[in-house]
């Protein structure tokens, strides 16, 4: 990071990635104040707990007042995660996702045109590919749920604000991140859920028949590809760029579950139920090879690795 003269602003910033990226943050610079919007709608205040040089301020990003005091500390760099989390909610409440992720992300940007900010990284969603074989950026296919529409939308307004205005956006599409401080629930994340179910010794719900194919990235390299991001990528003519961050392992749905059965000594086994109407994707997994140069970053973490820390964390925050 800087010499500490540059403040920071983090939307979502109590949620898994965003708690992560803040206590990530504090520890590369302790003098920069990071300040954090949340509405706490799917993030936790106890996330924060214990950090130093952290401004918390609980509110909307389609606030403006909110909006105008996270903007009061004058940051220089933006990380704008704040979203209503993810598909199935996004199916359920389509106009609250499209106010959240479209209107909200918009009145980022506009602060951040009025505040001077640097440089915007906006976490983008693996979702905007549909079911595209050839997963490489800037690349999109077929939306299936209103969420990927937003998250599209987001990138579009990206590219629009770099253009219109010169700053300077990084759209990062993420590939369903996972770790500590990734709590489960409804419309909460599959490897959280699954937790929570082999901890109470009971089957594992698998839609469809397991064998559709995901990237899983553990939270710690989704959080140092959205740092190289803001603070390594370099935007010279094109002041606007769009980029995968992931892991390229392929783990299928029934091997997540078995994963984890074993790992928690889980005896219920599997059972299956009815695919989702909405999802249609067979494999999702990102091309690499921008991240891989222009950051100089390879995912850390494999799945093994990551399940057995995450673990250790649910056993201690959680039962």
């Amino acid at each position: 990071m800087t010499d500490g003269s540059e403040n920071v602003l983090v939307t979502g910033g109590a949620g898994v990635i965003g708690s992560n990226l803040v206590r990530e943050l504090a520890k590369l610079d302790n003098q920069s104040t990071i300040v954090i919007l949340d509405d706490f709608s799917s993030g936790f205040r106890n996330n924060l707990s214990g950090l130093a040089n952290t401004i918390l301020i609980e509110g909307d990003i389609g606030d403006s007042t909110s909006l105008e005091e996270a903007f009061s500390y004058k940051p220089r760099k933006v990380f704008h995660l704040a979203a209503l989390f993810a598909n199935q909610n996004s199916v359920d409440f389509p106009v609250k996702d499209l106010r959240t992720n479209g209107e909200g992300t918009i009145k980022v940007l506009e602060h951040c045109v009025k505040a001077n900010v640097d440089r915007i990284v906006y976490t983008s969603s693996s979702c905007v590919y549909g079911n595209l074989a050839d997963m490489t950026e800037p690349r999109t296919g077929n939306l299936d749920t209103p969420y990927a529409i937003t998250k599209l939308l987001g990138e579009q307004y990206m590219e629009f604000f770099s253009e219109h205005y010169g700053l300077e956006t990084v759209s990062a599409r993420l590939f369903n991140t996972y770790g500590p401080f990734d709590f489960p629930g409804e419309y909460r994340s599959v490897v959280p859920n699954f937790f929570r179910l082999a901890m109470d010794k009971r089957p594992l719900t698998v839609h469809g028949n397991g064998k559709s194919i995901r990237s899983y990235t553990f939270v710690s390299d989704t959080v140092r590809g959205l740092i190289k991001s803001m603070y390594n990528l370099r935007l010279e003519t094109h002041k606007s760029c769009v980029i995968n961050i992931g892991n390229d392992t392929p783990v299928s749905s029934i091997e997540l579950a078995q994963k984890i059965n074993r790992i928690t000594g889980n005896p219920a086994g599997i059972e299956h139920t009815p695919q989702r109407s909405w999802d249609k994707v067979y494999s999702r997994l990102p091309n690499l090879e921008k991240m891989s140069t222009e950051l100089n970053w390879r995912p850390q973490v494999e799945i093994d690795e990551g399940l057995r820390i995450y673990k250790d964390w649910y056993n201690e925050h959680i039962l």
